[in-house]
């Protein structure tokens, strides 16, 4: 009897040690875009967007989404938060997209188009070092899960995370973000 009280002991210890990181609950704010909060002329509680709104027209879940579009001319548009996270960090941001039929994204007729994603960009100071994409969202979709994810590089003090719309002249059309959600894993 002793002898399996000392196993199982064993087997706890074990098990502790095996456990080198500890995870966190989604760390975004107003992932679902519900609280108005603005502190600004383009931000939504927690979020700080350019070429975007946050609206009530489609949403996933709850009563709102962020919505962006893809207009004629070069730029991005969508929504990001920052948070601070130590290198060697495991990194996983996901959420739905959506641009809906009426209003899907069109690619211009000479190249490219308007396209949205999840994008995880690493930060030292201002300077952004590099970054992780999800997939690409073109043209019109219901609902679809998105992510990306990566392993936080050394020299860096912070992450961002982005609701991002690109496009090109000639694009258009809308996309709207969703139930975002972040994870960091701290290895120790």
């Amino acid at each position: 009897m002793k002898g399996i009280g000392v196993l199982l002991m064993a087997a706890a210890v074990v098990t502790i040690v095996a456990m080198p990181a500890a995870a966190q609950a989604n760390l975004l704010e107003n992932p679902g875009f519900e609280a108005e909060g603005y502190d600004g002329a383009n931000s939504t509680a927690g979020w700080d967007v350019w070429l975007g709104e946050r609206l009530d027209e489609f949403q996933r879940t709850g009563s709102w989404s962020l919505h962006g579009w893809g207009f004629d001319g070069d730029g991005d548009g969508g929504g990001w938060q920052t948070i601070s996270v130590t290198p060697g960090s495991k990194v996983h941001f996901t959420g739905y997209l959506m641009s809906p039929s009426e209003g899907g994204f069109h690619k211009s007729p000479l190249a490219g188009g308007a396209e949205a994603f999840l994008e995880i960009e690493w930060f030292q100071g201002d300077t952004k070092l590099s970054s992780i994409k999800s997939d690409i969202l073109r043209g019109e979709s219901d609902w679809a899960l998105y992510s990306a994810a990566g392993t936080a590089p050394s020299g860096i003090d912070s992450v961002r995370f982005v609701a991002k719309i690109q496009s090109i002249p000639g694009s258009s059309g809308d996309v709207y973000f969703d139930d975002l959600k972040v994870k960091v894993i701290e290895v120790y």
